[in-house]
């Protein structure tokens, strides 16, 4: 790899970071030497609590797609528990790539989420109607 598109490499890195900690509020970080050591992958957070946390992310900011030379490798250096993530550059614009039953699994998790706090809004408003009835009863007790 060149110098310069090793440090092309490294700006996608930063810009993804930054991109994600704005977006999201977590400390996600470009991995040391790249994913040289024990930690693996391009960028990493640490956080257990961090949306992302479950994946295994490589960034890629090349003119030339590779994408099923890149899953490859992602898979190769991927650690146990993880979930592969490309995030790649493409005509000036970041995209993802994520295996489709990544991608329905976070589509099922937002769908019990919004369920969830659905039904938690139905109980305040139904408690609320409680309390203002509560509130009208006592107010024409006092009135009497």
């Amino acid at each position: 790899m060149s110098v310069n598109s090793n440090a092309k490499g490294k700006r996608g890195e930063r810009e993804v970071v930054n991109l994600i900690n704005r977006s999201l509020g977590t400390n996600f970080r470009r991995t040391p030497n790249s994913g040289g050591l024990s930690f693996k992958g391009d960028i990493i957070d640490i956080d257990s609590d961090n949306p992302l946390f479950e994946f295994h992310i490589e960034v890629k900011n090349t003119k030339i797609l590779n994408i099923p030379g890149w899953m490859k490798q992602i898979h190769r250096d991927i650690p146990l528990g993880k979930r592969p993530l490309l995030i790649f550059k493409h005509k000036g614009k970041y995209h993802t790539t994520l295996e489709l039953t990544d991608l329905l699994h976070l589509v099922k998790t937002n769908m019990e989420l919004t369920e969830l706090k659905d039904k938690m809004l139905d109980s305040v408003n139904d408690s609320m109607t409680s309390l203002e009835e509560l509130w009208d009863f006592w107010k024409k007790g006092i009135g009497k």
